[in-house]
């Protein structure tokens, strides 16, 4: 099996990238929470939006500590791979969040077959190999991108609150922000409305709500309140995969020293 990509007669001469547009949104969607399938595609699809859902098969006692969970087993909680092939099909990103939502602070030889496994399963459900790549729990290390670049992913999201600088960012370590999990429709339009002047905003959501995470979970009146204001303020509203049309991540990568 390949777990890894090819990338050669993907790059894009510079002349064929586009501008960087003002009001660029990126949204991600983590751990397979079956209301993505059931509520969020279907509400993303109404607005013509792409997304990026970063799958998992989360185990029931987490392997890196923190509180117990229902595992990926319970389909009242999470998607089956059948849901999760269905929304590759209707067009949106599938993206890589480990396994078993593994930290990457564990060691190298572990990340990789951590990794390489949901690739495979990926595989496994006719769904393409994941270019785009969320560290669980937002938790980054030192070697981590190395890792990942191995794997010659292009794109990685991690948490910081901070709107995402093509400039400055690595585009293994691109900055993201959470939504308001209630309500808040000021402070989500400040947040969206930082995306200008070449810098994008990628925002990150769990379930809508999320039963099996209720720490991360978002009210479904917030989240509709959020689709909507985008939609009518004529945001750009696309999956992680698809900033390779504005910028070449391996440039990216060659010219923009690591940093955590």
């Amino acid at each position: 099996m390949n777990f890894y990509r090819s990338l050669g007669g993907s790059k894009k001469e510079s002349s064929q990238m586009k501008e960087i547009p003002d009001k660029l949104v990126v949204l991600t969607f983590d751990d397979a929470l079956s209301n993505h399938a059931t509520y969020v595609a279907p509400i993303l699809k109404k607005y013509g939006f792409n997304a990026t859902f970063f799958v998992c098969e989360f185990p029931p006692l987490s392997l890196d500590g923190g509180v117990p969970c229902p595992g990926f087993e319970n389909k009242e909680f999470y998607m089956s791979w059948e849901q999760i092939a269905e929304l590759n099909e209707a067009g949106f990103e599938i993206g890589n969040h480990t396994m078993h939502h593994r930290f990457v602070t564990i060691p190298r030889e572990e990340l990789l077959k951590e990794i390489q496994d949901l690739n495979l399963r990926c595989m496994e459900n006719d769904i393409p190999v994941p270019i785009s790549f969320c560290y669980p729990a937002n938790v980054t290390s030192e070697e981590s991108p190395s890792v990942l670049n191995e794997i010659r992913f292009q794109w990685a999201r991690r948490g910081g609150e901070s709107v995402y600088d093509p400039e400055v960012h690595h585009p293994l370590l691109i900055p993201s922000f959470e939504a308001p999990l209630k309500k808040d429709i000021n402070e989500f339009a400040k947040m969206v409305n930082q995306a200008k002047e070449g810098k994008i905003i990628v925002l990150y959501f769990h379930g809508i709500p999320d039963l099996a995470h209720p720490w991360v979970s978002m009210e479904r009146e917030a989240f509709e309140a959020y689709m909507e204001y985008l939609f009518k303020n004529d945001f750009k509203v696309f999956a992680m995969r698809e900033l390779s049309n504005y910028m070449d991540p391996l440039e990216l990568q060659a010219k923009i020293r690591l940093g955590i």
